[in-house]
Formats: structure tokens, C-alpha cells, sequence
């Protein structure tokens, strides 16, 4: 009997105790992480490309150029809304029109580092906030008591007898409707990229990223579809006549999306995340508190880029200046004691040419994070670059967390780590420091977590080759 009551007992507890405790689902998270490259203004780029780097599925990193290529990777289906971030801020979207697959590319103009898959469309500038000053009209509206209820006043209250109870003067909050996350938006694989007849649409399996509500998507096809009139430049012909535009749709979204190529002197870089769930935005930008602070910090950045260049054995050490030379020194005849020796000059500090210094916080109440990067010329005018991450540690101050030398001679031994920007790529409101390894021919892009003043690589893409 006493067992039987306390079965009883534990019964009712645990049935009391499922209740009160509510266990939250867990956050599925899909997020694609690319790196949207362009030449031109930003807002009206003469040529550009979205590449792939991570896909956050599922718990782990996968490389987004490859997976679910059924043929087309997953991050570059078409229709797939990208938002351009600077350290975490939206700049602007790109919706991914078509997608090319480019292999043997052109040793002699540089394109065959880009070799693989590229996703292509229109980005446009996220647009600045207006703000409206509205007069207020008439009387301010007085807090009125219908029952134990107050309310604001101006219209009286009525009952369900046929008039309505609406109050226009109450204010009210305005709701943003979700966006839509329906795998069946899937889109469908470009014909003329070289994929076969399989259509993601009927993959029922396949996840989706961020995507336009079917009812934007609708619209901007029919706008897509539609004939567009260009005046004609010849005498002869009639300004009032619309020219029809023939050809694919691939075809038309490539002349007004051109494809870029290569890598220009002039290409710009940024993040592009694409994530099927709207996720609140997190600033990782860290701003200098002065310019003293700045100066500091450059200061010591630059310390640490010169103890790098200076043990860097690649081409060796930069060219030394050529003495000045002295007027000869008199006769010891004429000089009635010795003439104590000159003192020797410290040698002149490395040169540190086209310096980029970024500061962040790469996580809620996190150590703040510099990355720098700067060239230097190296002996027979051979070219020489330098990166570090650092980060500040409670105790020691500044510490190096992370380096990168190397030169143009050697870049396919040692890449050149280009820093592109921060990103939060699965996320954990904690952001990685994303690098371009650049070698002679070929690229990679990484993922480094710096966590105590420690990098750590949590992903790296295949190689353009």
C-alpha cells in the first residue's frame, strides 16, 4: 500500500511538472553565406556575381558551390533573395536571376579563378528612411473610461447592434506579415548553364533559402515576360513604335545583369547571407571612441605587421636605403684630440603602403577585434602582403591572434589572406572573420572564429581549380 501511494504521487508530480514545463522546438536553421562582388558604383555595379561559400544546414557547415547540385546548387536557385551586409547591417538585396557553371577558364586574363559556380541578378540599395512630420488636425484625443476599460476618446463606443465599435483615433501597432519559407517556392534550373531536365521544384526534399512571397514572384515575372520599348536612334525610325525584345530569358537577365569576370583592379567586395527565417539584425561594426584611439590601435597594428614582414624569409628583407655619403675627415695633424664617433642612425621602419584597418565586436559584450591588412615592397621590387587579426585580452592588452605573409612570387605556397568582412554564419549572433586565400591562379574563401585572442578555421571551400 505504501508503494502504491507513492507511485500515485510521483505520477501526479510528474504529471503537474508537464504542465508547467513547456519545451521550446528547437531553431532549425538554414542560412547560406556568399560574397557579392561587383565593379562600378555600388548601387549601379557595370558588372557583378554573387559566389557561394557556406551553407549552415542541419547543424554543420557544407560547401555551398556543391551541395544539393541537382544540377544547380542549392544557394544559387534562381529566385533565391540575398541581403548584402556590411558587418552585419543590410546594404541592399540581390535576387538571383540565373546561374552559370564556368570550367577551363583563361590563364592569360585571370578568369579561371573564378571557375565553378556563380549566381547573377539586380542588387538594389537598401533605401534610406524617410521621415514624415504630420501636423496633428483638431482637438488631441482625451482618454475616455468605457467600464473599467480606458480607451482613447473621440468617437463614442457602441454596441453590436449594427454600429461599429472602431475607435480612429486609437492608435495601433502595425504587424509585419512573416515571409514566406514554402519549400515548394523552389525555382526552376537555367537550360543554358549546361544542367539537365531535373527541376528542383519537383524535389520535395530540398530545403529553400529566403525567398519573395509567390505573389511578388508572380508580379516581377509578368514585368520579366513583358515586351520593353526602346526608342530608336535611326531618322528613320518611329519613336512611337515598340521594338520587341526577342531571345531567352536567360539571354535578357545576362545583358541586364552582365556577368563579371576575373578579378579587376576595381572589383569591390561584401557579404551576402541568405537565410530562410527573418532574423533581427546585429551590428558587429566596432567605432573608434577617438582618434586618439585610432591612432593607438594603428600604432600597434602596425608593430605587429612589421615583426611579421621582418621574420618573413620568402624574398627577403625590404631594400635598404643608400647611405649618405660623408665629407672626408680632416688629418689627424690638424686635429688636436679624436672626434668622438657619430652616433649610427635606427633603421627606418618597413613601409606599410595601402593600410586597411576595421574594428569589431564579434559577439554581445565581446573583446573588440581589429583586422588589418597592408603591402610592403620586398627586395628586386617583388610585392609583399600582410594581414593580422588581433583582439584585446583582459590581461596582456593587444594580442595577435592571427597572420598572413606572403608575396607575389610565392602565392601559390602561401595564399594571400584578403579580408572581406564579418559574418554571422550560422546564426549564433556571433560573427567569424571571412578571408579570401588568394594564390596565383586559384581561390578559397575561410570562416576563422576568434575566441581569447585564438583563430580558429571552422570552414573552408573547395578550391576554384
Amino acid at each position: 500500500m505504501v508503494v502504491a501511494g507513492w507511485s500515485g504521487f510521483a505520477l501526479g508530480s510528474a504529471g503537474a511538472w508537464g504542465q508547467m514545463h513547456k519545451v521550446e522546438k528547437p531553431d532549425s536553421v538554414v542560412r547560406a553565406v556568399a560574397v557579392y562582388e561587383w565593379t562600378g558604383e555600388e548601387g549601379k555595379p557595370t558588372a557583378s556575381r554573387i559566389v557561394p561559400i557556406s551553407l549552415y544546414i542541419d547543424g554543420q557547415f557544407q560547401d555551398a558551390a556543391i551541395y544539393l547540385a541537382r544540377p544547380v546548387p542549392m544557394a544559387l536557385d534562381t529566385g533565391t533573395v540575398y541581403e548584402v551586409r556590411k558587418a552585419g547591417i543590410d546594404a541592399g538585396t540581390l535576387e538571383l536571376a540565373y546561374e552559370r557553371h564556368y570550367t577551363g577558364g583563361d590563364s592569360d586574363n585571370g578568369t579561371e579563378i573564378d571557375d565553378g559556380w556563380m549566381g547573377y541578378g539586380p542588387f538594389k540599395l537598401k533605401p534610406k528612411p524617410t521621415y514624415e512630420s504630420k501636423k496633428q488636425s483638431g482637438p488631441l484625443p482625451q482618454v475616455a473610461v468605457n467600464g473599467n476599460a480606458p480607451h482613447f476618446g473621440g468617437k463614442a463606443a457602441t454596441s453590436n447592434t449594427g454600429a461599429s465599435t472602431e475607435d480612429s483615433d486609437r492608435p495601433s501597432f502595425h504587424t509585419r506579415a512573416p515571409a514566406s519559407t514554402d519549400s515548394s517556392a523552389s525555382a526552376s534550373s537555367n537550360p543554358s548553364s549546361g544542367s539537365s531536365d531535373t527541376d528542383s521544384e519537383n524535389d520535395a526534399d530540398r530545403p529553400t533559402l529566403k525567398r519573395r512571397s509567390p505573389a511578388e514572384m508572380k508580379t516581377a515575372q509578368k514585368k520579366k515576360d513583358s515586351a520593353r520599348v526602346i526608342a530608336g536612334n535611326d531618322l528613320n525610325d518611329d519613336p512611337d513604335r515598340p521594338l520587341l525584345h526577342r531571345g531567352s530569358t536567360t539571354e535578357t537577365d545576362e545583358q541586364e545583369n552582365p556577368p563579371l569576370r576575373g578579378l579587376p583592379k576595381d572589383m569591390h567586395q561584401l557579404v551576402a547571407v541568405s537565410d530562410a527565417k527573418d532574423r533581427p539584425e546585429h551590428d558587429f561594426a566596432r567605432p573608434w571612441e577617438s582618434a586618439d584611439e585610432q591612432i593607438e590601435v594603428l600604432g600597434k597594428m602596425q608593430a605587429f605587421a612589421r615583426e611579421q614582414l621582418a621574420s618573413y624569409k620568402g624574398v627577403g628583407p625590404a631594400p635598404v636605403a643608400a647611405p649618405v655619403p660623408v665629407a672626408p675627415a680632416a688629418s689627424a695633424s690638424r686635429l688636436k684630440k679624436k672626434a668622438a664617433p657619430a652616433p649610427v642612425p635606427p633603421p627606418a621602419p618597413l613601409p606599410l603602403n595601402d593600410e586597411v584597418l576595421k574594428g569589431y565586436t564579434l559577439s554581445y559584450g565581446g573583446a573588440p577585434t581589429y583586422v588589418y591588412m597592408a603591402t610592403s615592397p620586398g627586395a628586386n621590387g617583388v610585392s609583399r602582403y600582410v594581414t593580422v587579426v588581433a583582439q584585446e585580452d583582459t590581461v596582456t592588452g593587444l594580442k595577435l591572434a592571427l597572420s598572413n605573409v606572403t608575396d607575389s612570387l610565392h602565392l601559390d605556397r602561401t595564399p594571400w589572406m584578403r579580408p572581406v568582412d564579418v559574418v554571422d554564419a550560422d546564426a549564433s549572433n556571433r560573427a567569424s572573420v571571412l578571408m579570401e586565400l588568394r594564390a596565383a591562379h586559384t581561390r578559397q574563401f575561410a570562416l576563422y572564429r576568434v575566441i581569447g585572442a585564438t583563430a580558429d578555421q571552422v570552414f573552408l571551400t573547395g578550391s576554384t581549380e
